[in-house]
């Protein structure tokens, strides 16, 4: 039997109106449908997304639809998918999301040209869905992981070369909910011999489908965030020697995912979860924020991990407007005794804080 070019996996659950469109991106791909292996998985959906999955498995030999009970995340129907794959390259499309007409075609012919293990084509936002930028400001044929913004997109929606995921035996990880295709990526381009970027083309489009629930659209429960950035951090430090190099990683799932759990949604939570929350964090900080990495992060950022650090819970909910009084007491342990600022308003008082941290070091910073 004649090996595929690609082998396409989607992941289905209760996208029943949009799943056609997005199997309709690929069977008009321009590298040509014969060159393609489609495997499309419902993960025990509840409408009729299976029914349209055999209905163009019918019409189209080169489509494989399967049904599997649901599992609760993209996981494990990607894992179903792999294990019936061919191809000598793998794809991961979302059903509700879409390619562009010539996107396998280009992405191929990168791979094709350098040796390429990883392929990153550049992403649309369809309904407001925000798509990484960094690593796409120009094509290039041999990214650096470190430098480039590469890691900066940890999603599986990239073409991968089939050999280089069953030699290390990559799964996704079938227990999270969200976040399980960061370690799978990730320990791509750590093995890859080269990762290329397709920028000069919109390959796949991400999209917010109004009514769609979507699990890894939904923001995670903040423990469970940390939990994948401590996760993700055990990797980077097993992969990666000590240096410049590490910290940038590093500095990523800082920023993404350890200072992202203070971002807006903090202040809809419970206080106990707050409190939670930032003794969960705390770890995470005393163990990989070195005083290069805090040195590189914005200033609110250091005054999180400040406050985390020290267990100080109620100046933490007032940087990030969880607080409810209109009284700030920052409370820096430099040796020069207990400073405060008062302002009305989480934002002045933000803004108070920062002062501090602009003119003076901060203490086991």
């Amino acid at each position: 039997m004649d090996v595929p070019v690609v082998s396409v996996v989607i992941a289905v659950h209760d996208v029943e109106a949009y799943v056609g469109e997005c199997l309709d991106s690929v069977v008009g791909q321009s590298i040509g449908l014969r060159n393609l292996q489609v495997v499309a998985v419902d993960d025990g959906s509840t409408d009729g997304s299976g029914a349209v999955l055999e209905r163009y498995a019918d019409k189209y030999p080169e489509i494989t639809a399967v049904r599997r009970p649901h599992s609760g995340g993209p996981g494990g129907p990607r894992n179903t998918g792999l294990g019936l794959a061919r191809g000598r390259y793998v794809f991961f499309l979302d059903a509700d999301d879409y390619l562009g007409p010539q996107a396998l075609e280009r992405m191929v012919a990168v791979a094709e040209r350098n040796g390429s293990d990883v392929v990153l084509g550049r992403m649309a936002g369809v309904g407001g869905r925000r798509v990484p930028k960094v690593p796409f400001t120009r094509n290039r044929d041999r990214a650096d992981l470190f430098r480039d913004g590469v890691y900066y997109t940890l999603s599986a929606q990239k073409l991968f070369r089939r050999g280089l995921i069953e030699r290390l035996g990559l799964r996704f990880p079938e227990h999270l909910r969200t976040g399980e295709d960061q370690p799978f990526t990730a320990l791509a381009y750590f093995n890859a011999r080269v990762i290329s970027v397709v920028a000069d083309y919109d390959c796949y489009y991400l999209t917010y489908r109004e009514g769609v629930r979507n699990v890894t659209r939904s923001a995670p429960h903040p423990l469970e965030r940390l939990a994948q950035a401590a996760r993700m951090m055990e990797l980077v430090e097993r992969h990666t020697a000590p240096g410049a190099d590490r910290d940038r990683l590093m500095r990523r799932h800082f920023r993404c995912e350890v200072f992202g759990t203070f971002g807006p949604g903090w202040r809809s939570l419970d206080r106990r979860t707050r409190r939670r929350a930032a003794e969960a964090a705390r770890p995470i900080v005393e163990r990989w924020l070195t005083d290069r990495i805090a040195g590189r992060l914005p200033p609110r950022e250091r005054l999180l991990a400040h406050c985390v650090r020290r267990g100080l819970h109620r100046e933490l909910d007032a940087v990030t407007g969880a607080s409810r009084t209109n009284r700030f007491f920052l409370t820096w342990r430099g040796g020069r005794g207990v400073r405060e600022s008062r302002a009305t308003g989480w934002i002045a008082r933000a803004r108070s804080a920062l002062r501090h941290i602009l003119n003076r070091r901060v203490s086991g910073m």
